[in-house]
């Protein structure tokens, strides 16, 4: 089974997003080429590279630094975001393009589609990006009706010859793979199948091998990485079956996970501030409920205990945190518990109307949370 480092691209930079969003982007490098050249060094076999750009706007916007990394190393390059035209094809493959991968063009475009699949074959990857199991397009910022499993069925059947599999709601969380989509989806269909989203764990790759006869044979890894959270070294260990140095101590990795998520709960903060400036107070309350959500699972972590895999059961356990055991200071609870009413609001009325009042008590409570799992994680 193959490991592949992702390296997402927008605005020229290395960056990557929270499921997909384009309001949560954490800059990582200013130079993809180097990064490139680093996961080769690590001992990647292949590059995942992705124009986040392109992908909104319908064509490549970095199609240079795309042909800087294909010469900077010697191993294959796949590269997607905004390919809707042969013409755009033929100019990857010509620059050395090893797989080109099409997402939103084959839902849009069927004439293309074929064409496509017809003349190149091997070379080309279908995407499916997946939201609650159904087809997402144009940067996933649009969700069909179409089934994720009738359309890598459909695929196969048009000639597709290998498909990546994407859940959405798993991508950048850190909150593992979505085990039972992939199964659904590599079962339904005899070509291989690329899993991506939500590894953050070699026990993430564990799991994802033991699907390896169903199909699979390859997982893109990105945040993850580019956190620290694993080493690609180690990710490449467990998927061919090596054995892995277990040299990291099991309080070492719960602190490198609670620090993750330390970081992904202040990047939801930055956005909720973001949204709350450009008064979209529903969008700030969101974002900012999301953050004291990762806050919470990373107290747990740090605490020594496996969170709740859902928001639900997150927000009962950060009750009972402050409410039973006493584990969070009281005046920290008392906004919490505003915070909590006022995200419930927003989940389950969309008619009712925000102002700046309510995203700020949100995003005040996270900020409390936030900068208590902070004190814990420096003591």
């Amino acid at each position: 089974m193959e490991i592949i480092p992702a390296i997402d691209l927008r605005e020229g930079r290395c960056v990557r997003l929270v499921q997909g969003r384009y309001e949560q982007e954490t800059v990582y490098s200013d130079d993809p080429v180097m990064v490139a050249k680093h996961w080769e060094a690590e001992g990647a076999t292949r590059l995942h590279v992705v124009d986040l750009d392109g992908a909104l706007s319908g064509v490549p916007q970095h199609l240079e630094v795309v042909r800087a990394i294909v010469e900077s190393v010697n191993i294959p390059v796949q590269f997607g975001g905004g390919i809707r035209t042969e013409s755009t094809i033929e100019t990857l493959l010509a620059m050395g393009v090893d797989r080109v991968i099409l997402g939103t063009s084959a839902v849009s475009d069927n004439v293309f589609l074929r064409n496509a699949l017809n003349k190149y074959a091997e070379r080309i990857i279908i995407s499916i990006d997946a939201n609650d199991g159904r087809v997402a397009t144009r940067g996933w910022t649009e969700v069909t009706e179409i089934l994720a499993i009738a359309f890598a069925q459909e695929m196969e059947r048009l000639g597709a010859q290998r498909l990546i599999f994407t859940d959405i709601s798993r991508d950048g969380m850190l909150s593992g793979p979505n085990l039972k989509h992939l199964r659904e989806v590599a079962e339904a269909v005899y070509i291989p199948v690329i899993a991506s989203g939500g590894i953050s764990r070699l026990s993430h790759i564990r799991a994802v091998k033991a699907l390896e006869d169903t199909g699979i044979e390859g997982i893109i890894i990105g945040t993850a990485l580019y956190t620290g959270t694993v080493k690609l070294k180690d990710c490449i260990a467990v998927a061919t079956q090596q054995q892995v140095e277990e040299s990291t101590s099991p309080e070492e990795l719960r602190r490198v996970e609670t620090l993750a998520l330390l970081r992904l709960a202040e990047e939801l903060h930055e956005a909720a501030g973001f949204c709350h400036d450009h008064h979209r107070w529903r969008a700030a309350a969101d974002l900012a409920g999301g953050s004291i959500v990762t806050a919470a699972r990373g107290l747990i972590v740090w605490s020594g205990e496996r969170p709740p895999t859902t928001s639900t059961e997150m927000m009962n356990r950060l009750s009972d945190l402050y409410l039973k055991t006493g584990d969070i200071p009281p005046e920290i609870g008392m906004k919490l518990d505003d915070a909590m009413r006022i995200r419930l609001l927003a989940s389950s009325d969309p008619h009712v109307i925000f102002g700046a009042d309510e995203g700020s008590i949100v995003m005040d409570a996270a900020r409390e949370l936030i900068e208590e799992l902070r004190k814990r994680t420096a003591a």
